[in-house]
């Protein structure tokens, strides 16, 4: 995460905290530092925030990208991650396993 103000204001901090979560800062002009991340970010926006563009309320934002999460790690397909998704990666601990069953 890049130290922007969105990324260090108290209510991120207090989402983060509330989600069990521990801020990880990149090195200034470093977006590889937290590539993964940084993928997440642009496909959030991509597939569910942008498409969205006016939340009716807060809680309906935190609650519609909520369940885009679950959909992400649960459901959604990851290509770097040979169409398995997240879950199923994280379910196995080695992503090199399951290469070796699609073989």
């Amino acid at each position: 995460m890049d130290r922007g103000s969105p990324n260090t204001t108290g209510v991120t901090k207090e989402v983060v905290q509330e989600l069990g979560m521990i801020l990880s800062y990149g090195r200034v002009d470093r977006p590889t530092d937290h590539g993964r991340q940084e993928r997440f970010y642009r496909t959030i926006k991509q597939e569910e925030i942008y498409t969205v563009l006016d939340y009716p309320s807060y809680s309906a934002a935190r609650a519609s990208i909520g369940n885009y999460i679950i959909y992400y790690n649960q459901r959604r397909p990851n290509q770097a991650l040979w169409n398995f998704t997240p879950a199923e990666v994280h379910r196995v601990g080695n992503k090199t396993v399951l290469r070796i069953y699609l073989q």
